[in-house]
This record gives structure tokens, C-alpha cells and sequence, in this order.
């Protein structure tokens, strides 16, 4: 007689009420309740049915209930009766890889069509199940592109089922169907039933055969009136095969229904994370909720809040348990590791070496090197290559001066030791066999210390499944001896790792995916993430079966998709008296709309005041606002830096106009940011070879293009001969500049038309324009036109001089500084000018025509020597009040413009930003 229970879900405690039924039939003097076997859909229901049951028993002593998962206790019923190797479930799909020649992610697919084929036709043969396929395909007219693929997948299960069972192999699927044929020696006197109401044909097979050697049987069936339709199949499968009675434990009249829905909205993920937090929190200080681990917390898609949870749940100091939440893959010691094989298969990368060198897992890498690794990271500019890493660490760069660095020697041969190390793993990335790459990766493991901490239990727990995982990949070896390369190795042990999780034992509040929480009961239930794009979720997009075959064939489509995740909601809201229902309004630009479950509810302010994490109780205790932390910088020990006596440099001045506080930042306490440094030329690298070129062939005189073109060639070789970069970036500068030579050449005769006499190049000038002001500099070039001379300064941008602007004090005073320097020391200076070398073009100031006409205006007015000293008396006037200033131990943040603080690193300090 099998007792079928339909029991809804206000009676909350489903196992609780089965194991009492159990309990009042099963007298056990001697306590043994081991011929009692219990049976659940999911793992997290097996555990807490486990923990009612040890509530329920009076006596401490007890022999417990077998309690398992229906694949759990096949298994066991095979090792105790079959005779083949059981196939770890996670290798199937890179044995199927290596079957069909696939990737790893459609071969994921792959496997999941095989399970699911093998589920709704456990007594087919494939000639059978490929023949079935046929004929529904050519029914429904599938077109042939399709119908190709799909017959590429029943291939490849016709492969993985000849090859498992050549190999001597048997996965969970097989150990089902055996199992459900298996002739049992002995009989449970009771067998329970919990939580089941859509089970899959081989899973019915099972339990026919379980439920034929069981001599009493309770079946408890979750019961709505509205998903009645859902469980038919099951209850049907029961009466068909065997006697039943019912018994019905149904909803009340006051039980929850979706019109008393009452649900919150919050602005983001994380401010709803956070009111759950507060809420069990408040909770938990108020004595309503003791035991955490009888709230639940669940998400309809998990993965998007997990990182969020464990954010919000530290700070708000509350334990939790993420059920099936910690991914090996996930973890930070393997994706240390994974960045460790990667590096050696794609030739060292930057960032994922650096990753490596400064993992703490790995407790034998030398602390030098890992104290190094970041900053010689940021300041390398490599892209991969370990000659590139080896000479960096040897001789720096062009922009950082490795020889400060004290322990340069010990990093030096520490790399080289680690390179030595890495040798054998680098020479067989091509293609060696999968033993050999596991050999290599247990002598890596062993010399680089990973997770070689002994006092650390939970290190050695992770140790001790890495030493396993890398079994599983040994046993690989046997099926398939042919040589693969490293990548291909990466993507199997990636594949695992990502297979794998790690279940915690604790007393904190379960968090769990909503598929996982059927049938558990707590007191307090908050269901957050009920946005219209997530609850009901759309079905991921399937590229093997269109939705109409699955519906002929019984797979799950979509309408039996939305159909169960209905019920699993209405299943969740009507299991807790205490229910938090949420959505977040928004996530970045992506904005929600509650979910059509919530449409007949009510939305609720949810705000629980008063409740704070530790950061928050300390913001509130000592509360400021961060403008009030942020002051101006005046200092009087700036004097003696610009002393009268003391020379300043004429791009401090402009430096210190741009902004006072960056200026002293940057130039006084020299301090900068640091960058990461990119694989590229630095501007002011580029500024010195363009610099050092122009100076080698304009300095002489030259008689036509090709004489110019020859000395452009040797200046080009001997300025970058002895600069410490790439064979690579020096031929880029030689083309470029090759291919722009012809428009200098032509722009340097049109210099020479005004009556071009000489040019000196990166001429120092020093002077006193303002007395107590002493100046310093160098120009780039000054050119000798006529009686006059002309003043040039190189820009690799673009031009970026506007003379009105000088006289306003908008623009920079460096060429009109010079200008009055060689002024006092007796030049005739007409004009001044940058010469950019992107454009190939000279903005003058004054302008051309006006300093042609400036002999002219001389003669006829006798007022101004020239149209220059407009420009030379305003940027005198700008310089004294910015020296007068330094001089005060003034650095106020005063920019020039706004247009500069973008792009400052000080911006979110600034007072001037505050404001």
C-alpha cells in the first residue's frame, strides 16, 4: 500500500510531518532506524530532513535513517552490486570533446542533451532514439541546417556511449537505469518519499523498483489546487503500478494567496542586499530569530548577487552559507593557478604573470619578487615575452631606472630561478600527453609552494582537492593517450575546477538559487531580484532543439519552463508566515520593472532605521563631511626653494599657473601617481628622439631633399642608439618620420624664405627679466632670420598657441619668458612660434604679417621696437604675481581653466571641486 500525502505548503515542515506519520508506525525498542529509507529531490532538503528527524527522536542514541538523493543511493547500490568504473559527471563533456573534436562549451551542451535523452528514454536503444528523432524532424519540418546539428549530437551520443562502455565506464545515468533493474537481497520497511512532483521516466524507473522492495511506503506530494495538472503525471504513474490511499493536508481558508502579496522596491542590487541585511539583523537583535539558519535567502538568479551577499553580509557582521556558492574555479588560489598556466602558454603576459609572481599561495616564490611584481608590472610596459620580462628586470627602461632599485641583483636571479622552474612546462606547450602535463604541474606545484601552508585547515583541504582534481585529469590519460596542447590542458582544468563546489558546514543564514529551495522550510523567507527580466526567467537560448521538437519529444520547453518556475514561486511565498518580497529598481543604466507575479500585490517603503554596519556606526559616531577634511596648502618652507638667488625653471612658471596645488604636488613633493604602463613610447620619450632629430638636420645647411632625406636617415639611427627600447617601436619612428620628411622639408624652406641666416638648437638661457627673478631654460630652436631672430618650440600634439590669450593670462608664458631673456642679452626677437609635428605647421605670435610689418610700424610711429612687446610685458606681469606667490608658500588650487582638471589625478581631493 502505497500512502500518498498531498500536503501544501503551509504545513512548512513536510519531512517533520512525514517522519511523525513514520514514527508512530515504527516502534523501535533498540532504536535502529536504519531500515527506514529516505528519499529527496535535492541535497539541501536530504540535510534538513536529517536534522528534523534528530529533533523528532527522543533518545540521544539512535542508528539514523538512511536519507539520500535518488542518484545518491544509486550510487551506493552500485558500488555495492555493479562492476564498472563510476564516471566522474564532470568529465563527460571534455571526453565528449575529445570524441567529436568540439570545444569544451558545446560539448557542455552536448552532454546535457545526452542526460536528457537518457532521462526521457531509459529503455530506448540509440538506433531507437535516433529513429524517433527522424521522424519528428521530417513531421514538423525542420530545415536541413538544423536538422545537421542535431544529428551531430546523436552521433556523438552513440560515440560516448560506445566509448564508456569499451573504457569500462558507467555515469550517473546509466547507474539509474541499472539500479532500477537490479534485484534487491533485502527490503526497507519503510520507504519516504518527499518533496518529488514531476520526476523524469528513469527516475520513475527507479522508484517502481524501490517501491516494489519497500513494505511500507509514504509519498508526500507538494499540493495546489492551481498546479494541479503539474503533479498528474506522477500521481498517475502511482496508481497505475500500484494500491494507493490518499491523504490530504490542504491549505486553510486563511492561507497566503498571491492577492496578499506585499513587496519592496530599492533603488539598486546592493541597497536591497543591504535592507535584507538590516532586516535580519533587526531580527536577530530584537530575539525573533536566534537560530540564523532559519532564514532563507534566495535569488531567482543567484550568480548575479552572490559577490554582492558576501560584500554586504561582512560588513554587516552576519554569518551566512551560500549553498552550492563557493566554485573552486571561483576562488582566488586556483585563478592564481589558472593565471600561472596561462602564462607559460601564452608567453608571459603581463598581467597574468604578475598575477603569479604575486599570489600569495604560492608560498615559495621569493619575497622579493613578490613584493616587486605589481610595481614592476605597472612600470614595464611589456606585453608578454619572458626575454622582454628578463631584460626589464636587467636593465629597466627608458622611463624607470631599474638600478634604484636595491634588490635588483636578488630579483634578477630570482627570475631567472623562476624561468628555470617554468622551463619544462614552456618546452611541451606545443603538444605532450595529458600524464605528462600532470607530472609537470605536481613538480610546479612543489616548487612554487602552492598552498603548501600546514596550519591552515581549510588550505589543506583546498591542497588536498587539487591533488584529486589533478587524479581525475590522470585518470583522463588512460582514455585518451594522444598529446594535446597546454591550451587545451588550461581549458580541461579550467572545465573542472569550474565543476566543483565546496559546501561549507555553519550556523549562518542559508542563501541559496530559487530552483534549490523547494520543499525547505524556514521561518523567515526573503526572495529578493523579482525584476520582469528575471522572475519568470527566460530559457537560455537552446542552439541544438527548437522549442517545438522539445515539446514532441518531452524535453522541457518553454511553456513547461515558465509552468514549473510558477509553481516554485507560489511554492516558496506560501511556505514561511514571514516573507520579504524585493526588486531593485535599477543596476547601472539598466533600469526594471517588478516582475507579472507581483502585478496583484502591494509595494511597500522597506526601510528598517536604525540598524547599521560597523563602517556606517562609525561614519555616524565621528561624522564630517569630506570637503571639511580636504584644506588648501600654504606653506612658508616653499622660500627657500625660490629664493631670489636661486634659479627657477621657466616651465615651473607655467606648471605652477596651471594649478598651484598640482604644481606643488607634483614638482615639490614630487609626488605622481602611478600609472600602468603601457605597451607604447612615453610622450616625453618621443619628445627626446623627435628633439634630438630635428636638432642633427636642421642645425646645417642643406642643398636639396636628397641631401636633407640622407642626413634624416643617419640622425634618425644615432638619436635612438642608445636609448633602451624595442627594435619594434624604433622602426615605427623611423617610418613615420621618413614618411612626414618631405612635408618638413618643404615647411623648412619655407622658413628660409624669410631670410634665413642660421639656427642654433636646444640653446640654455638664463637670465634676470625682473629683478630677484632669476629664469632658466632651453630652446628648442632659434633661428637667425634677417637682424632678427625667431624663437621655436616642438610639439608632437597638436598646436595649441592663441596670442589673445596670453594677453588675457589663459595661455602658457614659456616662449615669451625666453623671448624677454634674450631680449635682455641683447637679440632682436620678432616672433615666437610651435612647431607641430603632427600637423607639420607653425602657429607665429605675433602672426607672420604682423611681424613682417613690424619694421614699418617702427619707422612710422616710433612707439614700439615690436608687435612682440605687447606679448612680453603681460606675461612679465603674469610672471611676477606667480613667483610672488610661490615665494608666499601660496598653493591654493586655483586651475587655470577647468578644461585641465579633467584630467587630474588630484580631482576627487580637490578643494576647488568640492566647492
Amino acid at each position: 500500500m502505497v500512502k500518498i500525502f498531498y500536503i501544501s505548503r503551509e504545513h512548512t515542515n513536510t519531512a517533520e510531518l512525514l517522519f511523525k506519520e513514520a514514527l508512530k508506525t515504527e516502534h523501535r525498542i533498540n532504536i535502529d532506524y536504519s531500515n527506514i529509507l529516505y528519499l529527496s529531490p535535492t541535497p539541501a532538503k536530504v540535510k534538513e530532513a536529517s536534522e528534523i528527524f534528530h529533533q523528532l527522536v527522543d533518545s540521544r542514541c539512535y542508528i539514523p535513517p538512511e536519507m539520500a538523493t535518488i542518484v545518491q543511493y544509486c550510487k551506493k547500490l552500485y558500488s555495492a552490486y555493479g562492476n564498472r568504473r563510476i564516471l566522474n559527471s564532470s568529465l563527460i563533456p571534455i571526453i565528449i570533446s575529445i570524441l567529436c573534436g568540439r570545444g569544451i562549451g558545446f560539448s557542455s551542451m552536448i552532454a546535457d542533451f545526452i542526460r536528457d535523452i537518457k532521462c526521457i528514454y531509459p529503455d530506448s536503444s540509440v538506433d531507437i532514439i535516433e529513429q524517433t528523432f527522424t521522424d519528428i524532424l521530417h513531421e514538423l519540418n525542420i530545415p536541413e541546417a538544423v536538422t545537421k546539428t542535431i544529428n551531430e549530437g546523436i552521433r556523438s551520443y552513440r560515440d560516448y556511449q560506445l566509448f564508456i562502455t569499451k573504457n569500462g565506464l558507467v555515469d550517473e545515468i546509466d547507474i539509474m537505469n541499472y539500479v532500477s533493474n537490479l534485484q534487491l537481497s533485502t527490503k526497507n520497511s519503510l520507504l519516504i518519499l518527499d518533496g518529488f512532483y514531476e520526476p523524469s521516466n528513469i527516475e520513475k524507473n527507479v522508484l517502481k523498483r524501490l517501491i516494489q522492495y519497500s513494505e511500507k511506503i509514504f509519498v508526500g506530494i507538494p499540493y495546489s489546487k492551481q498546479f494541479g495538472k503539474l503533479i498528474d503525471g506522477y500521481v498517475g504513474f502511482l496508481k497505475d503500478n500500484f494500491e494507493t490511499e490518499e491523504i490530504f493536508y490542504t491549505d486553510s481558508p486563511g492561507s497566503s494567496s498571491p492577492n496578499s502579496l506585499i513587496y519592496s522596491a530599492y533603488q539598486g542590487m546592493e541597497d536591497e542586499v543591504e535592507e535584507i541585511a538590516r532586516n535580519i539583523k533587526s531580527l536577530y537583535l530584537s530575539g525573533k530569530l536566534r537560530d540564523l539558519r532559519k532564514a532563507i535567502i534566495t535569488f531567482p538568479v543567484m550568480s548575479k548577487y552572490s559577490s554582492i551577499i558576501g560584500r554586504v553580509f561582512h560588513r554587516y557582521g552576519i554569518p551566512y552559507d551560500i549553498y552550492r556558492g563557493n566554485i573552486l574555479g571561483r576562488m582566488r588560489p586556483f585563478l592564481d593557478f589558472l593565471s600561472l598556466l596561462v602564462s607559460v602558454a601564452e608567453g608571459y603576459p603581463r598581467l597574468k604573470f604578475s598575477q603569479f609572481l604575486s599570489s600569495i599561495y604560492f608560498t615559495r616564490i621569493p619575497d622579493n619578487i613578490r613584493k616587486w611584481a605589481a610595481t614592476l608590472s605597472i612600470e614595464s610596459g611589456i606585453i608578454s615575452g619572458k626575454e622582454m620580462w628578463l631584460n626589464f628586470v636587467k636593465d629597466g627602461s627608458e622611463n624607470f631606472d631599474i638600478s634604484l632599485v636595491k634588490e635588483k641583483d636578488a630579483i634578477e636571479r630570482d627570475m631567472m630561478w623562476i624561468f628555470e622552474k617554468l622551463q619544462p612546462l614552456e618546452d611541451s606547450r606545443k603538444g605532450v600527453d595529458i600524464n605528462t602535463y600532470v607530472h609537470l604541474i605536481r613538480d610546479i606545484i612543489d616548487d612554487f609552494g602552492f598552498l603548501s601552508s600546514v596550519l591552515d585547515s581549510n588550505v589543506r583541504d583546498l591542497r588536498n582537492l587539487n591533488i584529486e582534481l589533478l587524479k581525475q585529469i590522470s585518470f583522463l590519460s588512460t582514455l585518451y593517450p594522444q598529446p594535446i596542447t597546454l591550451n587545451e590542458f588550461i581549458d580541461i582544468f579550467s572545465h573542472l575546477l569550474n565543476s566543483i563546489h565546496i559546501e561549507t558546514e555553519g550556523t549562518g543564514v542559508r542563501i541559496m538559487d530559487l530552483s534549490e529551495i523547494h520543499g525547505l522550510s524556514a521561518e523567515y523567507i526573503f526572495l529578493g531580484g523579482l525584476t520582469d527580466k528575471d522572475m519568470p526567467l527566460r530559457m537560455g537560448p537552446d542552439y541544438l532543439l527548437p522549442d517545438n521538437v522539445k515539446r514532441r519529444l518531452g524535453f522541457v520547453h518553454l511553456d513547461k519552463y515558465i509552468e514549473m518556475q510558477t509553481f516554485c514561486f507560489y511554492n516558496v511565498i506560501r511556505s514561511s508566515k514571514n516573507l520579504h518580497l524585493s526588486y531593485p529598481l535599477m543596476e547601472g543604466e539598466d533600469m526594471f520593472l517588478p516582475s507579472s507575479f507581483l502585478y496583484s500585490g502591494e509595494e511597500v517603503k522597506g526601510k528598517i532605521p536604525g540598524i547599521f554596519s560597523k563602517e556606517e556606526y562609525l561614519i555616524k559616531q565621528g561624522y564630517k563631511s569630506f570637503s571639511e577634511n580636504i584644506s588648501e596648502i600654504k606653506t612658508q618652507s616653499s622660500a627657500a626653494i625660490f629664493k631670489p638667488s636661486e634659479f627657477i625653471k621657466v616651465t615651473d612658471i607655467d606648471s605652477y599657473r596651471m594649478c598651484p596645488r598640482r604644481f606643488f604636488i607634483e614638482r615639490v613633493l614630487k609626488l605622481k601617481p602611478m600609472d600602468v604602463k603601457e605597451y607604447e613610447l612615453e610622450a616625453n620619450t618621443i619628445g627626446t628622439i623627435i628633439h634630438r632629430i630635428m636638432e642633427k638636420i636642421i642645425k646645417e645647411p642643406f642643398d636639396s631633399f636628397d641631401d636633407f632625406q640622407k642626413r634624416a636617415e643617419a640622425a634618425i639611427e644615432t638619436s635612438m642608439r642608445d636609448m633602451r627600447i624595442d627594435a619594434y617601436w624604433k622602426t615605427i619612428i623611423n617610418d613615420t618620420f621618413m614618411e612626414i620628411l618631405p612635408e618638413i622639408y618643404e615647411k623648412e624652406l619655407e622658413i628660409r624664405e624669410d631670410g634665413y641666416v642660421s639656427t642654433e638648437v636646444e640653446k640654455t638661457i638664463v637670465g634676470e627679466p625682473i629683478k630677484g627673478m632669476r629664469l632658466k631654460g632651453k630652446i628648442d630652436r632659434l633661428d637667425k632670420i634677417g637682424d632678427t631672430v625667431q624663437i621655436i618650440d616642438y610639439k608632437t600634439g597638436t598646436l595649441n598657441l592663441n596670442c589673445k590669450q596670453v594677453l588675457e593670462g589663459n595661455e602658457n608664458l614659456q616662449l615669451f619668458l625666453y623671448a624677454a631673456i634674450a631680449k635682455n642679452q641683447g637679440y632682436r626677437v620678432s616672433r615666437v612660434g610651435i612647431y607641430s609635428l603632427k600637423d607639420i605647421s607653425i602657429k607665429w605670435c605675433p602672426s607672420k604679417r604682423k611681424a613682417r610689418g613690424s619694421r614699418l610700424e617702427i619707422q612710422s610711429s616710433g612707439k614700439k621696437e615690436s608687435e612682440l612687446d605687447d606679448y612680453i610685458i603681460a606675461a612679465l606681469r603674469f610672471l611676477e604675481e606667480a613667483v610672488e606667490n610661490m615665494r608666499k608658500g601660496n598653493f591654493e588650487a586655483r586651475p587655470l581653466n577647468d578644461y585641465i582638471c579633467w584630467s587630474c589625478h588630484e580631482y576627487a581631493f580637490c578643494p576647488y571641486m568640492q566647492k
